[in-house]
Formats: C-alpha cells, structure tokens, sequence
C-alpha cells in the first residue's frame, strides 16, 4: 500500500486529535477495517485518510453518538479497507500474521500489555470520578447542616423573644385589669361620698344657710379631687393604650419574623431533602461504577490466557519430541 501523503504514528494522531494515546489505540483496534495503514519495518505508519476517519470517530463520540449509529456512518462514510493477505518476499507480514517474537518497547504480548494499560488508565479516571463526587457531596452536605444548625438557631432565639413578649403582655393585661378594678371600685366609692355629700348639703340647705355654704365649699373641694383623680386615671387609661397598641405591633412584627423564619428553615429542610436525593442516585451510579469495575477484571484473565499460547507453543512442542 503506497501513499504520497503525510504519514503519521500512533502519537501524532493522539496530538493531532488531541485525546489521550490509549484511546486512539483502541479506536485503531476496534475500527480497523476502517483506517488505512503501511508498515514501516515492525511499525504502522498511518496516512491522512485514517486521521480523518479518526476524527468522525471522535466527533461522533463528542456528540453522544451511539456506538451502532456511528457503525452506520463509518459504513456509509469510509470505504472498508481490504484484507490483502502478501506474498512471499513482497514485504513484512501484517502484525496479526507476524510471530509474537516482540514490539516495539520489546514485549511478547503488545496486545495484551495495551489492555492491561488501558484498563488501568480506565480504572484510575473512574476512581478519581468517584473520589471527586463523594467530595463534593460530603461538602454540600456539611454546608447544608451548618445552614440548619443556624438558621434553628436563630429560630430559637426568636421563638424565645416571642414567649418573654407574650409573657409580658399577659402582665401587662392583668396589671391593667387590676388599674381598672381599681378605677371602678374609686368611682363607686367616690360617687357614694358625692351622694352623701349632696344629702348633707341638702340636709344643710333645710338646716341654714352658713352650714350649706361650708358644706358647698366642701363639696367644690371634694369635686375638685374627684375630677383630678379622673384626670389622672384618664391619663392612666390612655398609657394603657399606648402600650397596649405598641405590644401589638411588637407581637406582629415577631409573627412576622418567625413565619419568615420558618419558611426559610422550610426552604433548607427542602434543599437538604433534595441533597440525600442527589446523593443517594450519586451512590448508586458509584455502586454501577464499581460494578462495571468488577466486571472487566473478571474479563480481563480470559484475553491474558487466549494470548499467553502463542508465547508458550515452543515449550509445548519440546514437550511433545
């Protein structure tokens, strides 16, 4: 196979397509009947045809292309490269007829070498994935708790504040109840000494004139003391109101703050509830993780033993004479 083109290795094309060598190693060996090839002594040389299939392979994967849809396209695309077994003595035999005496880093079994080390790079990318995710959910975790613990906090205290308010204001009701028992029992007492008062100026009238000016003067000055102690206990009655309007202001805006309160502590209730989800599914995507993990070393032993014959046939045969 012949080509006037650019030739590139197996670390050109990673460089050119810019994704890891391993993996343009496995895209080489699962679509090969695909990519065009020439050996240069024991080593595939690539040309310009297999960098471009090689970039519709990386851009379907880029996409989310499935794997069967992008068969399809290499299919409809790419012309399928023929197996051309050669001649004696035209040149070196492709590597799957070539002895497994070595490769290129001198080992007997490259295949199987380029599975370990890809399953490894596989493996490792995968546990940093996991290490990553528990991080990150252990910290949102912790964040969440400590916006809990606070906000309950916070909670409390003005629960606290609420009850002492509420306290106070029962003292305050009852001290108020007491005022105006007090005022009444004052009025009733204060109405029966002006009652009293009023038979005697009367009494005095029928009695003579100087007795009824004494008592009058009397009375004017007993009148006088009943209107101040009403002045005092008008002014009394409108503190009380007052005060009264004011611890009810102070009782709505401390409802406010604890409904506010309490939806926010909702609202964290809700986002850590939403959390334990997402960490939950994270869990058993690491659980499915680790499976697949499991499973391929499982695999892996039967691919070892289906090449390790190859190396082991001479020893048979000497075996056998």
């Amino acid at each position: 196979m012949g080509n006037d083109g650019k030739l590139y290795s197996v670390s050109d094309l990673a460089a050119s397509l810019n994704v890891p060598r391993t993996t343009v190693n496995d895209w080489l060996r699962k679509y090969d009947r695909y990519i065009d090839f020439e050996m240069r002594g024991r080593r595939k040389v690539y040309t310009d045809s297999s960098l471009e299939v090689l970039k519709i392979i990386s851009s379907a994967r880029d996409g989310g292309t499935g794997a069967s849809e992008l068969e399809a396209e290499l299919a409809a695309r790419c012309a399928v490269r023929p197996e051309i077994s050669p001649l004696h003595g035209e040149g070196p035999l492709p590597p799957e007829a070539a002895p497994a005496s070595g490769g290129e880093d001198g080992s007997n079994l490259p295949a199987v070498n380029f599975d370990v080390r890809n399953f490894l790079h596989e493996f490792e990318q995968r546990e940093n994935w996991q290490t990553r995710t528990r991080r990150r959910g252990f910290l949102i975790v912790s964040v969440l708790l400590v916006l809990l613990l606070i906000v309950s906090c916070v909670s409390l205290l003005l629960l606290g504040q609420l009850l002492t308010l509420r306290e106070s204001s029962r003292n305050l009701e009852s001290r108020l109840a007491a005022s105006q028992n007090e005022t009444k029992l004052l009025r009733e007492k204060t109405e029966k000494e002006f009652r009293a008062i009023a038979a005697k100026v009367d009494a005095a009238e029928r009695s003579g004139s100087t007795a009824s000016a004494e008592l009058r003067r009397s009375l004017e000055a007993r009148r006088g003391q009943f209107e101040a102690a009403l002045a005092q206990m008008e002014k009394a009655a409108k503190f009380r109101d007052r005060e009264i309007v004011r611890l009810e202001k102070e009782n709505s805006r401390l409802k406010a703050e604890l409904d506010t309160a309490a939806q926010l502590l909702n609202s964290r209730q809700n986002a850590l509830t939403r959390t334990e989800g997402e960490l939950a599914k994270a869990g058993l995507k690491i659980r499915e993780l680790e499976k697949r993990l499991s499973s391929p070393e499982k695999e892996k032993p039967s691919s070892v033993k289906a090449a390790l014959p190859a190396k082991d046939a001479p020893a048979e045969e000497k075996k056998h004479e």
